[in-house]
């Protein structure tokens, strides 16, 4: 092998602060456990999120935005249930031709990557647009209209993914020696284009990652002061109209209002989960920017692998639980599901004669 190729399983080998035997038993649990039983749920609920917003019309902004941040939940879930299968001892105990940690780390681990920033960027864009509804409603059909919105999602999925390309520069699969097996398996090889092209990748990972949880923090807080102003307002001009003229203000403008506020409560909860969940992984890229030795193939090889895989959970909760949150929150989406799983029922049932 080229000597400026570095062995992912040799590096791992040389130090770290977990050995074989406890990183392999932490990532079956994590991966092969709790992820799968998360990605099961997580892709049956992100399917039924995408039927049901698609029913509700994608002609509005916010029912296509959280349409395609399901989508991007899903592409996540379905990598995680990938790395589930992979990991799993049942697998692992075959007569594999490749190191599986290696295939997890690149056919796996990037995909996942890109699904999840994309998930950021779509959270940012949805609170965003959460915003200009509160503060100026008059125009933000005109600022974001659906064509625009379809435009910019798209442009979001495109731009990540070919933020990811340099990978391939300087990654490779290639035979490598295994020594716990003692036979020369396929797995991953940097060649000597990591130093020039690796900046490539984790500079601007790390600028969406950090972009995007400082951004959600920004309109979150914006959007809660406005829900507060505009709660306000609303009251004193209730009060206002009801002392002057007797009668309260009318019904279908308080229903709307009340909608607007609604839809805002539940982007803010969306938020502030993916808030939570971001945390772990924006800690993750900052500790592979100041420690060197803090990556797939280094000197910390087995603690990498198994934060990465804590975290890869943490955001399969983040991907699985919106549609606890959008059941909750809203009526729309209650009266769309209730009535789709009644017409399924009827469509299933034996008719008789």
């Amino acid at each position: 092998m080229d000597n400026n190729n570095t062995s992912l399983l040799k590096v791992a080998q040389v130090g770290g602060l977990l050995n074989e035997r406890i990183t392999s038993m932490l990532l079956v649990l994590n991966w092969s456990v709790i992820g799968a039983v998360i990605a099961v749920f997580g892709i049956a609920a992100n399917i039924i999120n995408i039927i049901v917003f698609i029913k509700m019309g994608v002609r509005e902004s916010v029912n296509l935005s959280l349409m395609c941040l399901s989508l991007s939940d899903l592409g996540s879930l379905v990598v995680l249930a990938m790395i589930s299968l992979i990991s799993n001892p049942l697998f692992t105990s075959l007569d594999l031709p490749f190191i599986y940690t290696d295939v997890i780390a690149l056919a796996g681990g990037w995909p996942w990557t890109w699904f999840v920033r994309t998930s950021g960027m779509i959270t940012t864009f949805v609170t965003m647009e959460r915003c200009l509804c509160i503060k100026a409603p008059l125009r933000v059909r005109t600022i974001l209209t659906p064509t625009r919105t379809a435009i910019s999602l798209a442009a979001i999925f495109l731009l990540l993914l070919l933020s990811l390309f340099p990978v391939l520069a300087y990654t490779d699969l290639a035979p490598i020696f295994d020594p716990r097996t003692n036979k020369t398996l396929i797995g991953v090889v940097f060649n000597d284009k990591e130093d020039a092209m690796k900046p490539f990748v984790m500079i601007p990972g790390f600028i969406v990652t950090a972009g995007s949880f400082l951004c959600v923090c920004v309109f979150s807080l914006v959007l809660i002061h406005a829900l507060i102003q505009r709660r306000r307002k609303w009251k004193s001009s209730k009060n206002s109209g009801t002392s002057q003229t007797g009668a309260a203000p009318s019904t279908g403008k308080t229903q709307t209002q009340n909608k607007e506020i609604q839809v805002a409560k539940m982007i803010l909860l969306v938020a502030a989960v993916f808030l939570v969940c971001f945390v772990p992984l924006g800690s993750l890229f900052l500790t592979m920017e100041l420690v060197p030795g803090f990556y797939m193939g280094k000197t910390y090889n087995n603690i990498y692998l198994v934060c990465m895989a804590v975290i890869q959970n943490l955001q399969g909760v983040n991907s699985s639980i919106n549609i606890v949150l959008y059941l909750n929150m809203s009526s729309k989406f209650r009266q769309t599901i209730r009535a789709m799983f009644l017409s399924l029922k009827q469509t299933t049932e034996p008719k008789l004669d």
